[in-house]
């Protein structure tokens, strides 16, 4: 009888139990999956121990770069921006429009790429701190022909007679027509949170739909019918860019996901549902949901809870915050669910996303870290290919030896319609049946097995009783 490495039972309630079982990714990095039949409710999380010198974590947009390309086409798959920046797990970040930028604050490595969203909380982190909080930023820029104009926006969709930033973290600046558009090369590294760029004008565009930028400028935009001031700036004019974000340390914290509403603040839950521009029937309703929580004592949680299918039902805000504080967590915030809630490794999807596939999200927080090698020649899941009802399917990975691997150095995942695997290696089938692919990840090899599950009969039908005469 095989065991399964690092099982834990909970009793939830008298007729339950919980399982879960952790599994290291990198040195300071653990993924914990957690099952609740009765509720029933499956949840996916990470642990991140900040400080520890192997791992580190980044704020992220969808292709690296803002406006990448136009539409849903901006957004990206957590596992696919992974696979493009090198990291090697991943969990979905913030709110976003159809343009795929995020609603509210991204901070990556110190450089502010999205303002925040008024009344929404964000989190952030530095290299030996973490904080919640909400964050209020303002911005102006003082162009030498012009003088002084306050900045609404930063890399973000241009509404009428609105002056937006776009910096050099995105691919280009975007706004309907008329418009004039101001294109300015920079000094020094970039945009803080809170600072001053200085530059100077290199070209002055009108009624353009959108222009690249250059690395090291920034584009300067206005839309709408009062383009008579901006239509007087010219080329080698002097620009000073100057924002200010308060809210939080920028002295100590560089890297910031936005979401919202607030869980938990100082222990205590504290969802702010309305004052976050959310509805209470959003903050009620079980749906899929993503989250971010620190504790005190240096760690940082990054949960996912499936939600919307027969396996896990899902949680609202109240239940979220609920599984924060019993991860310890002291501050926490809600971000992006519904079917933008994904947990990747490795490439490999952990959660069961609930659109059936992994959807395209505007940013995630990215982990760095070593990454296994490909250590052994061949591995091979082994276990039933068909799964009758009422029953589970028992897998394992067997070496090119024919030894079976240690399942704590496993990570299991399963896509289709028939059924979900723990990271016992335990298929369970749903009533639908279907094919499921089975895919088992270690040592930098992944192997896969297809799995015919048989749906479930349909109930008999007892005859009417013939009517007495």
């Amino acid at each position: 009888m095989r065991t399964l490495a690092l099982l834990f039972l909970v009793p939830a309630i008298a007729t339950a139990q919980v399982i879960s079982w952790e599994k290291p990714i990198a040195p300071g990095l653990t993924y914990r999956m957690e099952v609740d039949s009765e509720f029933p409710r499956v949840i996916h999380a990470l642990r991140w121990s900040q400080g520890a010198p192997q791992v580190t974590a980044r704020s992220e947009v969808a292709q690296m770069r803002l406006f990448a390309d136009a539409g849903s086409d901006a957004r990206e798959g957590i596992s696919s921006l992974l696979e493009r920046s090198g990291a090697i797990a991943g969990i979905n970040g913030d709110f976003f429009p159809t343009s795929g930028d995020p609603l509210n604050a991204v901070v990556r490595d110190g450089l502010l790429l999205s303002r925040p969203y008024p009344g929404r909380a964000c989190f952030g982190w530095g290299s030996a701190t973490s904080a919640a909080g909400l964050l209020e930023w303002s911005g102006s820029a003082d162009i030498s022909s012009i003088g002084m104009e306050a900045i609404v926006g930063l890399n973000e969709d241009v509404q009428p007679n609105r002056l937006v930033l776009f910096t050099d973290s995105s691919a280009e600046a975007r706004a309907p027509t008329p418009n004039v558009v101001v294109v300015f090369k920079i000094e020094g590294g970039g945009f803080a949170p809170t600072g001053t760029v200085n530059g100077k004008v290199t070209e002055v565009f009108r009624n353009r739909d959108s222009v690249k930028i250059p690395q090291g400028h920034a584009i300067l935009v206005k839309s709408g019918e009062d383009l008579v001031k901006m239509g007087v700036v010219m080329r080698n004019d002097e620009v000073t860019v100057k924002m200010k974000t308060t809210g939080m340390d920028w002295s100590k914290i560089d890297n910031v996901i936005g979401g919202g509403p607030m869980l938990l603040r100082g222990g205590n839950v504290a969802i702010d549902t309305l004052a976050a521009g959310f509805s209470k029937t959003f903050a009620d309703t079980r749906h899929p949901r993503t989250a971010i929580g620190r504790t005190g004592k240096g760690d940082i949680w990054f949960v996912t809870v499936d939600g919307r299918q027969p396996m896990s039902n899902g949680a609202s805000l109240e239940e979220l915050a609920a599984i924060m504080q019993a991860r310890g967590c002291t501050d926490a915030t809600n971000l992006d669910g519904g079917g933008s809630t994904t947990l990747a490794i490795f490439g490999q999807v952990m959660n069961r996303p609930s659109d059936g596939v992994e959807r395209k999200v505007a940013n995630g927080v990215l982990f760095f870290g070593p990454k296994p090698t490909n250590s052994l020649p061949q591995v091979v899941i082994q276990g039933p290919a068909v799964i009758e009802p009422g029953s589970v399917g028992s897998y394992w990975l067997v070496g090119s030896d024919g030894r079976v691997l240690p399942n704590l150095g496993v990570l299991w995942t399963a896509t289709g319609p028939g059924g979900w695997i723990d990271q016992g290696g335990t298929l369970r089938p749903l009533d639908v049946g279907g094919q499921v692919t089975l895919r088992a990840f270690t040592k930098g090899i992944t192997s896969s097995l297809t799995v015919n599950v048989t749906p479930k009969p349909a109930p008999k039908l007892e005859p009417k009783p013939k009517p007495k005469n």
